[in-house]
């Protein structure tokens, strides 16, 4: 260990604050009418470092998503794209950056692989939409909080605690298309009881089948899962949390043309196996100064076998393959909080983590082709924030982060900062700037793949600047805010014909305009929007697929006793997509309504009714791969 990460890591020992990745507060804001739940973004809390939003459980219920990617499809600065349904690969694009930019978390572990060509992304279908309780969804650089990968921002998956879970808990659902799911789990020492101290624990099993709403594409998923957790005191909390999940998918090859244009109608078909391990310890060990210790450890094994992709217009064909790729991650991380004086709020901490990628991939252009990989990666970093914040007046949020990562015998040494400030100019408002810097470490694929790698590659890096506004109206029965950002990527690594190697080859500048509001009507019936443009320039002129200039969405939830229903309007806007079938095209823009309705008939059952896509609108992710369309589910939940 460097001279100064052991002195970070003396520093770190002397005590810490009690959250690993992103802490939330829920605070109220001028107005009793409108509740907003504060993201923060940071280890600091009610530190904001981010434009931030959550999805709580409640509107989780009440939405009840088919799959973890469709909560996301309708928020605030997000594009989503499943090709062709549930087989297709899904992408997230938060603010127009690539999906591979995105740093995604479950249960504070980090789930983004780096050992196939996509260079680092997640894919959201792997999760249960019953096994989430708040998704923290975190826009803007954040690598000064999270290091690697989270150039455009973070995803906070949380899964049920034990003190929130109910004794015992079921649910079945059924649709068209042959879509099931399946939930059931058991709880001990909760009790839906936040506040008990000793030990609770929480155990879980779930399957999903999307059935096969588009021809050749399908997907199952199962699931289990444990959470323990022990609080004594108040003084000191532990936890513990391990999920195994298992998927099996089958669609047309990306950029094949899809179910109307691919030359063939062989599949694509896909088995993947995922582990997740974390373990946090949390202690207050003085009046100002807190402890926190974690540990992370991911695995992924991954088989996929690719048919061949005629060349079509493009003249250039997509040999066969077939895939086996592993990767291993565990990560310790310590870091201590201070409160320094009622305005001022410090931490510091210190962070190793081992990385370990491995692909085997044969692909067939008459005769076998082998390219493989089998690289390691380790990295060690040391971070601080600082928080000055007086109630009613001045925000300053400054956090910075040193990485070092070591490998191939190459060391690469990243610093990146961010600096938010927040001023309430007006009564029930406030103004924001921030600006940060952000990077990526290139993929093990890009780096280490014996065709077309090469270790001689930069880390990826983002610039952003921003600025915010936020007012409540009609003695808070109305929010407006609207936020204007500014990003610039650097480094962009691609495929480069000429040398037939993955290169540092482009740079983009993204811009854009969000703008958002909520209005509580009465006590049981709110509606809300949101709009948002983004701009595209391309170094390379090259558009960026799958990415529109406009999108929008407006929703209504009501909610009584016994009844609860939301009906939401989406728009999204024309975007470019690409496939060897047709060349580059422009997707047309659509529209999509969703609907959802619960009626609890008991203190124990709730049946649940959805429609999406009510309408049945024709549209496309990908050119060639048409979407689900209409499409209904029952379902019926259980708990005590």
């Amino acid at each position: 260990m460097s001279l100064r990460l052991y002195i970070a890591a003396v520093v770190a020992l002397a005590a810490c604050e009690a959250n690993a990745q992103t802490k939330a507060s829920a605070q109220t804001k001028a107005t009793e009418e409108i509740e907003t739940v504060l993201v923060t973004g940071a280890r600091i809390e009610g530190a904001s470092a981010a434009s931030a939003e959550v999805i709580d459980a409640q509107t989780l219920t009440l939405q009840n998503s088919a799959t973890a990617l469709e909560l996301l499809r309708n928020r605030v600065g997000i594009d989503v794209v499943q090709p062709g349904g549930p087989g297709g690969i899904t992408e997230l694009f938060i603010r127009g950056a690539e999906s591979n930019f995105t740093v995604v978390t479950v249960d504070g572990v980090r789930m983004n692989d780096t050992t196939n060509s996509r260079g680092g992304g997640f894919d959201l279908s792997t999760l249960n939409p019953d096994e989430i309780e708040r998704v923290e969804i975190l826009r803007g650089p954040l690598s000064s909080i999270y290091g690697s990968d989270a150039l455009a921002g973070a995803i906070n998956i949380k899964t049920k605690s034990p003190r929130n879970a109910a004794p015992f808990s079921a649910r079945v659902e059924g649709g068209n298309h042959g879509y099931a799911r399946v939930y059931g789990g058991v709880a001990f020492g909760g009790g839906n009881n936040t506040a008990a101290s000793g030990p609770a624990v929480n155990l879980s099993v779930a399957h999903l089948d999307a059935g096969e709403p588009v021809p050749g594409s399908s997907a199952t998923t199962e699931s289990y899962a444990a959470a323990v957790d022990w609080v004594d005191n108040s003084e000191r909390a532990v936890d513990t949390t391990i999920r195994k999940v298992s998927r099996e998918r089958t669609g047309y090859p990306s950029a094949s043309g899809g179910y109307e244009f691919a030359a063939s109608d062989e599949l694509e078909r896909a088995q993947a196996d995922d582990l997740s391990v974390g373990f946090s310890w949390r202690e207050q060990v003085s009046n100002n100064a807190k402890l926190n210790l974690n540990f992370t450890h991911y695995k992924r094994d991954e088989y996929v076998n690719t048919p061949a992709v005629d060349g079509g217009v493009l003249g250039s064909p997509i040999p066969a393959a077939v895939s086996d790729s592993a990767l291993a991650r565990t990560k310790v991380v310590g870091y201590s909080s201070f409160t320094l004086s009622p305005t001022l709020q410090m931490v510091a901490g210190v962070s190793a983590e081992k990385e370990k990628g491995e692909n085997n991939t044969v692909y067939d252009y008459g005769f076998p082709l082998p390219a493989e990989f089998d690289l390691q990666r380790d990295t060690q970093s040391v971070f601080a924030e600082l928080n000055y914040s007086k109630p009613q007046a001045i925000d300053v949020f400054i956090s910075t982060r040193f990485d070092s990562a070591e490998q191939l015998d190459k060391q690469t040494d990243e610093l990146s900062s961010k600096l938010a400030f927040s001023y309430p100019l007006f009564a029930n408002g406030r103004v924001g700037v921030s600006w940060g810097q952000a990077f990526k470490l290139p993929s093990f694929y890009a780096v280490g793949d014996s065709l077309v790698g090469n270790p001689e590659l930069k880390p990826e890096t983002s610039t952003t600047s921003e600025a915010f506004i936020e007012h409540f109206y009609s003695n808070g029965k109305l929010r407006v805010s609207g936020a204007v950002f500014k990003s610039e990527y650097k480094n962009l690594i691609d495929f480069d014909f000429a040398t037939f190697k993955m290169v540092n080859l482009d740079e983009v500048d993204i811009s854009g305009v969000e703008v958002e509001t909520l209005a509580r009507l009465s006590p049981n019936f709110e509606v809300g929007g949101h709009i948002t443009y983004t701009s595209f320039d391309v170094q390379s002129g090259e558009p960026l697929d799958g990415r529109p200039n406009w999108r929008g969405g407006v929703f209504g939830e009501w909610r009584s006793s016994n009844w609860s229903a939301r009906l939401h309007w989406a728009y999204t806007g024309e975007r470019p997509s690409t496939s060897t079938a047709t060349g580059q095209v422009e997707l047309a823009g659509f529209n999509r309504m969703d609907f959802a309705v619960a009626r609890v008939l008991s203190k124990r059952v709730t049946l649940s009714m959805n429609i999406d896509n009510v309408f049945d609108s024709a549209y496309q992710d990908e050119v060639g791969f048409p979407s689900p369309g209409l499409g209904g589910r029952l379902g019926v939940s259980y708990s005590h």
